[in-house]
């Protein structure tokens, strides 16, 4: 059996796991603790947003937080114009590594009705960036539009300080 004697690595052990200072524990147990690292633990998301918008300004369906990571697993986006409506595109967007990337959209024809929604899940979360917004967007001058958009993700505290 490996025996850890790096006092460190042992404390943020404990920390972490919220059990205290492993030291506090009796003498013949602690040569029977055995870290384990769960390289793909179950998640329960604990962020579901949604927004709808009639209008032409961007709407923020959720801001990441700044002291947690987040990690998006589906996202969706619906769209209902009538004829006068002249938009073409709608989408939702955030920050990915620092660049702003769409993370979908829906394209349409202007001067058509038209109702479209799509839907993704990953089957890999993506890590959005800290403290930053996820935005639905779509313009338009003319007619009518209400865009629908949401997104489910959990957020994870870090586990080392970076």
């Amino acid at each position: 059996m490996v025996e850890n004697q790096n006092s460190e690595v042992v404390n943020r052990m404990s920390e972490e796991l919220k059990e205290g200072n492993i030291a506090a524990l009796p003498k013949n147990v602690q040569p029977n603790i055995q870290p384990v690292l769960i390289s793909n633990p179950v998640r329960s998301c604990d962020v579901m947003n949604d927004a709808n918008n009639s209008t032409t300004s961007d709407v923020v369906i959720f801001t990441t937080p700044s002291n947690k990571d987040f990690y998006l697993v589906a996202v969706w986006l619906s769209v209902d114009k009538d004829v006068l409506n002249d938009s073409t595109f709608t989408f939702i967007e955030t920050s990915l590594g620092g660049e702003v990337e769409s993370l979908i959209s829906l394209a349409h024809i202007p001067l058509v009705a038209t109702h479209k929604e799509i839907a993704l899940s990953y089957p890999t979360p993506i890590k959005i960036d800290r403290g930053v917004p996820i935005t639905m967007k779509g313009s338009f001058a003319a007619g009518a539009q209400r865009k629908s958009g949401g997104i489910v993700g959990y957020t994870v505290d870090t586990l080392y300080k970076k």
